[in-house]
């Protein structure tokens, strides 16, 4: 006869699945920071993972504007239920402290990663809100904390200091991570580039630029706007901070810009372009990428 197994066993004999699912509750005192996971595993650096989650809650998420700049995510309820012969009780932690406001890490990362930190993919921050204690599982019921800290976090916002060309309506807007098949996508431009500033103002004919910043990691060649002119340079000298040489001067007015005069301080930027997939979708399903 067959025997009946529940979903939480299936979980865990499941090793063909690509994914490991887990929370990180960081309990107070006695009980200390646990692992719960949907199935067994180990993480690299001696980290003890639980295998009693019953399922990963929904993390769905809002993509918002002016929240700290970062992720503001809903509510999230999820089961730790023990196995008859387990001889850890996860009843027994919540009993020794009191949950509400606890912080609950909700992650993923995929099974042929190292399993460091490092791999792990943050989907969200919640607090403990309340608990449901039963016979042999615990419920939690969570609400949002405004993603912070973490390894790889699930989103991050578009910056100036990171992207200083981007749209005036991009600033604040939320890149997150995409994995699994995603189709029909709207698109969000930024720039990301590099900034540093003139050191002396120029005139529309000079031909190598002084700016007031070091050029350590600055691409060899490319493209620079100063205002509404897009230069080409060839060439950069990192001990005399220039754009161009004598040697190998910049080209002006390319791109048909107009050479004009620029004054000091003026802001100089590096010219780079890159598309990042934005959308509000449903992932059906998880794949290596």
């Amino acid at each position: 006869m067959k025997a009946l197994v529940t979903d939480q066993e299936a979980l865990r004999a499941a090793d063909q699945k690509s994914v490991y699912w887990f929370a990180k509750v960081y309990w107070p005192s006695p009980v200390g920071t646990k692992y719960y996971a949907t199935r067994n595993f180990t993480a690299d650096g001696g980290v003890t993972i639980d295998p009693v989650m019953e399922s990963f809650p929904d993390v769905s998420r809002t993509m918002a504007i002016g929240v700290d700049e970062a992720v503001a995510v809903g509510t999230a309820s999820f089961t730790l239920r023990n196995a008859p012969a387990d001889a850890s009780r996860v009843q027994i932690d919540v009993e020794q402290v009191s949950p509400q406001g606890v912080r609950v890490d909700l992650y993923m990362v995929f099974n042929e990663a190292s399993l460091e930190e490092a791999d792990w993919t943050l989907m969200g921050i919640y607090a403990v809100d309340e608990v449901e204690v039963g016979t042999r599982s615990v419920t939690f019921r969570c609400v949002d904390w405004v993603e912070g800290v973490g390894a790889k976090a699930v989103g991050y916002p578009v910056r100036a200091d990171v992207y200083p060309d981007a749209d005036a309506e991009a600033f604040g807007a939320i890149i997150p991570e995409i994995f699994g098949a995603v189709t029909d996508v709207p698109l969000l431009p930024v720039i990301i580039g590099r900034t540093t500033a003139l050191d002396g103002s120029i005139d529309e004919t000079e031909t190598v630029l002084y700016v007031d910043g070091p050029l350590a990691g600055w691409p060899s060649s490319g493209t620079i706007k100063v205002g509404a002119e897009e230069i080409v340079y060839t060439a950069i000298d990192t001990v005399e901070m220039t754009f161009g040489t004598l040697a190998s001067p910049c080209v002006r007015a390319a791109n048909g810009t107009t050479a004009v005069e620029h004054s000091d301080r003026y802001t100089v930027r590096y010219v780079s372009s890159h598309i990042f997939a934005v959308a509000d979708h449903e992932c059906h399903g998880v794949t290596n990428v």
